[in-house]
């Protein structure tokens, strides 16, 4: 059923008029402080990343992929620059949390994927969370092993890689666009923060009370050759 897709309907907690989009690094002013924080999402696809040229440039953190299940075979893989990028994150004094590109189409893949997450994790201590991030891929040709869940199927997935993953003591945040948040009942999983993903927009178009919003994916940040996703933190505007 549609009625409980994407999002509850809701005022949303933030006043865009409050957005200052300066030279595409939007920041969220309220009586003249920036209460938002500027940060970037990075893979093996960003190749070699100088950090401390990053953390120079003005960004405060990073969410880092710790890896994936690949589309087609469904096997796990670590992100070839995983701790490269996490060591120099560190050393750049950046906060960073992880992400993990599920193509999980039951719980046990889900917790499977959650306990990859961890065992790559040991422990590690984060200052942002690990982001459950699905999305329907057809590569090659063949169908994504997610287009067909329901509604009822997605939302078991992400509360049990979830659920796992906070057992283990880290915090979560369910990253997706409209199309990939619209695929989860949100009544049942409310608790979970929302990392928003919307391009080309002034503002978001949408009344979900997100935690991050990823507002480009072709963002220019100084120590990266490629174009990168930037994304604002608003936590500290609620």
């Amino acid at each position: 059923d549609g009625d409980d897709a994407g999002e509850q309907e809701s005022a949303s907690p933030y006043d865009w008029t409050n957005l200052d989009r300066t030279d595409g690094r939007y920041r969220y002013v309220i009586d003249g402080e920036t209460v938002s924080r500027l940060g970037i999402d990075v893979s093996e696809n960003q190749q070699e990343i100088d950090w401390q040229a990053v953390a120079d440039d003005g960004i405060e953190f990073a969410f880092i992929r710790l890896g994936y299940r690949g589309a087609t075979k469904g096997d796990l893989y670590v992100d070839e620059r995983f701790w490269e990028n996490i060591d120099g994150a560190h050393a750049a004094g950046l906060d960073y949390g992880v992400y993990f590109f599920s193509q999980a189409d039951t719980v046990e893949d889900a917790q499977e994927e959650a306990d990859f997450v961890l065992a790559q994790l040991s422990g590690v201590q984060l200052a942002y969370p690990v982001a459950f991030d699905s999305e329907v891929v057809n590569l090659a040709g063949e169908k994504s092993p997610t287009e067909d869940l329901s509604q009822d199927e997605m939302t078991s997935i992400a509360e049990a890689f979830c659920t796992r993953v906070q057992d283990a003591g880290y915090s979560v945040v369910l990253y997706g666009n409209s199309f990939d948040l619209a695929r989860y009942r949100r009544s049942e999983l409310s608790r979970l923060p929302v990392w928003w993903a919307e391009y080309g927009s002034p503002a978001p178009t949408t009344n979900l009370a997100m935690a991050l919003w990823q507002y480009t994916n072709n963002g220019q940040v100084a120590g990266i050759s490629t174009n990168v996703d930037l994304s604002i933190d608003l936590r500290g505007a609620l």
